[in-house]
């Protein structure tokens, strides 16, 4: 009979193995106690075996776990290793396994998946020691992750689980604002050769999410398809005003679209708001069909009835121009098509009906980005038609008559 007994310190950590074997019967016996081991020297040994497909930099976190190894020294293969109170702490969080079987002088080293339980996963620095990005540019803050993960291999795998305090991008005319998340569910998995992934029962920081987001993603995360069916999106107050300069009671979006690097590729939706409103201005039934091709966002839009008060900032400019006998203007069949682009953007169509008179306006221009928007509007006041000249730039609006018959 062998016996044996190793302790070894290793930086902070300390392993003892020990085993037995009898040299008649070939029967053997060794564990191994690991406590505070840099993980780094784990995931090293890991990327050599085959087991992880890049290497990692994960500092100041460490694994403790208990192996265990009984069979024939004759025939290693037909016993596995079994793992018990295995757990990683440090400054990515908490991972902790309860028990597993390994066979490690097989082709396959899980036969039966892994169960993991994670706890507060930090998940942006845990992105960078991957040396990789994962999700799209537009997620400011990727917060902290807690769930069950189940793992066979690279090519199989599930988790089910919570992101905790993400932050969401918003921005408009070089103006940026964040969306609080509060709790993400997440679920995902691994099915021939993609990624399946699901987002719903999201809770914001005033605001609200019910739908679901769906993606079919490639291994990089950052590519792949997604299909969106949300009933109710609320969004915080500030960002409601920074998007449109008011806000909505309730909005439904529908649609599908790519990405390609972690950047929209493609987008064909439809959104929806029965009201909407702001200081000075107010619509109902706004319908918007989306869609995105690489270089052009086009929206057409269609609101049932739209209504400006006195108190809208640019109320004085429209009125005297538009309706000068009257304290308000009141459209209704409000349409529009704009194609937006990087640069800048062209108002296709607008057209839109005067409520009081019957009359039609007409309308289309261009902007720059961060330069003037320039616009030709044609409708009748007092029973004449007239042409105006619409321009604006930095929150100011001007309108001059051109001379000549309204095209």
């Amino acid at each position: 009979m062998l016996q044996w007994q190793v302790n070894s310190e290793f930086k902070e950590g300390h392993v003892v193995w020990k085993g037995s074997w009898d040299t008649n019967t070939h029967a053997a016996l060794s564990t191994v106690q690991v406590s505070q081991f840099p993980i780094k020297e784990v995931l090293t040994e890991l990327f050599q075996m085959g087991l992880i497909d890049r290497e990692v930099e994960m500092k100041t976190t460490w694994v403790s776990c208990n192996a265990r190894w009984e069979g024939s020294f004759k025939k290693p293969h037909e016993a596995p290793v079994h793992l018990q109170s295995c757990k990683l702490e440090g400054a990515y969080g908490g991972v902790q396994l309860e028990k597993a079987a390994l066979f490690p002088f097989d082709s396959e080293l899980l036969k039966m998946p892994m169960e993991l339980r994670v706890q507060n996963l930090q998940v942006q620095p845990l992105v960078e020691a991957l040396n990789r990005k994962v999700l799209p540019t537009v997620i400011n803050k990727l917060g902290v992750w807690s769930g069950q993960v189940q793992y066979l291999n690279k090519h199989s795998w599930s988790l089910n689980g919570h992101l905790d305090g993400g932050e969401v991008v918003f921005s408009n005319q070089s103006v940026r604002g964040k969306q609080a998340l509060r709790r993400i569910h997440t679920l995902a998995e691994k099915v021939q050769g993609m990624i399946a992934a699901k987002i719903d029962q999201v809770e914001m920081n005033d605001g609200q999410f019910n739908g679901v987001v769906e993606f079919t993603l490639n291994d990089d995360w950052r590519s792949g398809k997604f299909r969106a069916d949300i009933d109710n999106l609320i969004l915080s107050p500030g960002i409601q005003l920074l998007l449109m300069g008011g806000g909505w009671e309730t909005l439904r979006l529908n649609g599908s679209g790519t990405l390609q690097d972690g950047e929209l590729s493609e987008w064909k939706g439809t959104i929806e708001v029965p009201k909407l409103s702001g200081q000075g201005w107010g619509g109902d039934k706004l319908q918007v069909q989306s869609k995105y091709v690489p270089g052009v966002f086009t929206l057409e839009a269609q609101l049932g009835r739209m209504e400006l008060t006195p108190s809208w900032r640019y109320f004085t400019v429209m009125k005297q121009h538009v309706v000068p006998e009257s304290d308000k203007i009141a459209l209704k069949d409000v349409r529009t098509k704009v194609e937006v682009r990087k640069q800048g953007g062209e108002i296709v169509s607008f057209t839109a009906v005067d409520e009081e008179s019957g009359r039609t306006w007409r309308g289309r221009g261009n902007w720059l980005r961060d330069h003037e928007l320039v616009a030709a509007l044609s409708g009748t006041v007092s029973g004449k038609p007239r042409t105006f000249t619409v321009r604006a730039e930095k929150g100011l609006l001007s309108m001059d008559e051109q001379p000549g018959a309204a095209r």
